[in-house]
């Protein structure tokens, strides 16, 4: 059996599994619990005074690749008054309720943490620092009986003759989500940027918000019938839900009933004239936050006047140049399109 110790918390650990997970504010929180499902070796490194890093190793000595499938980490978080927990989704469930979720790493699951707080004022946080593997899935489950359990599932080829490498931060700190979402920032702030500076307009944009004019996601924040625009209502729900706004991105503004969501982003008349998104934009630039139009970049709504004349001579043809017609598959095929020549891809 290994240990290991730092200033936030304790472990033991034999082979993958968990024997122990002990913090040193409210004491045990995991035991006898899978590190790894699925083999692989399982390695335990020191790495900061509130967190370890925990490395999986698995080999292929063949001379094929290898398919492989594992879950890493598998945690069990034991039931401790009421935990909280924060599933960093498009929408981010932030909770104490007894829910279930599981999501693909994408857009609709962008960020590589999972965060488990309310307990003594103490946060537990996953982070995975994978690189490589797009193919993950992000789970959580709350029990009726309290008790948490944290996954990440991975899919993927390990070429011949290599080894899979897959690396996820535990940190047990003070604070909760807050903390949770910082740490996350931190480890991947030099991974993603690494040289890169942000845009001036995007530059300390933390709470980045998009909202939609028309019923989507929400309502949307255009009423038709009296032509008005509730971003003041919006901006102070937003500010009471999460500390504050730094930037506003208005999604569907070019959306009309005749021309659909995109491809003209011409308007006005149903939008009652463009005075009214500019007064809008206007008290948001008042009150320090910064905005911006999203344009779509490979979408164009069939109904649209660019549509009608350029869509079917622009929609996306596969490698053998026959039309992708299906947009519930649109962007898997463009994605796996553009691996076997896709030439152009704008459509709707």
């Amino acid at each position: 059996m290994k240990k290991i110790e730092n200033k936030s918390f304790f472990m033991a650990f034999q082979d993958e599994q968990l024997i122990v997970l002990n913090d040193k504010c409210i004491g045990e929180i995991s035991r006898f619990c899978q590190l790894v499902e699925h083999g692989g070796e399982v390695r335990v490194h020191r790495f900061s005074d509130t967190a370890v890093l925990l490395e999986l190793r698995k080999e292929n000595t063949t001379k094929r690749k290898q398919n492989f499938t594992v879950t890493f980490p598998s945690l069990k978080v034991l039931k401790q008054e009421n935990w909280k927990y924060c599933f960093p989704s498009l929408e981010p469930f932030i909770s104490s309720d007894c829910a279930e979720y599981d999501l693909e790493y994408s857009t609709w699951f962008p960020m590589q943490f999972l965060s488990i707080f309310g307990v003594g004022g103490r946060v537990l946080t996953l982070v995975s620092l994978d690189e490589t593997q797009d193919r993950k899935r992000f789970y959580l489950n709350k029990t009726s009986d309290g008790e948490i359990y944290a996954k990440i599932y991975y899919q993927g080829e390990i070429s011949p003759q290599d080894i899979l490498v897959l690396q996820i931060v535990l940190d047990i700190r003070d604070g909760d989500w807050h903390e949770s979402l910082c740490l996350y920032r931190q480890l991947w702030e030099k991974r993603h940027l690494s040289g890169a500076v942000s845009p001036i307009w995007l530059q300390n944009s933390y709470v980045f918000r998009q909202w939609f004019l028309h019923e989507n996601y929400d309502d949307g924040i255009f009423e038709k019938k009296s032509g008005n625009y509730c971003i003041e209502e919006k901006l102070q729900e937003d500010q009471k839900a999460l500390g504050g706004v730094d930037y506003v991105q208005l999604f569907d503004w070019g959306q009309t009933p005749e021309s659909g969501r995109v491809g003209d982003y011409m308007p006005w008349a149903y939008l009652g004239g463009s005075w009214r998104l500019a007064a809008g934009f206007q008290y948001l630039r008042s009150k320090g936050v910064r905005t911006g139009l999203y344009f779509e970049g490979y979408l164009i709504s069939k109904s649209s006047r660019l549509g009608r004349l350029k869509g079917r001579i622009w929609q996306v043809m596969n490698a053998k140049k026959k039309y992708i017609l299906m947009l519930e598959r649109l962007f898997g095929r463009v994605a796996r399109g553009l691996k076997n020549g896709i030439r152009l891809y704008i459509t709707r």
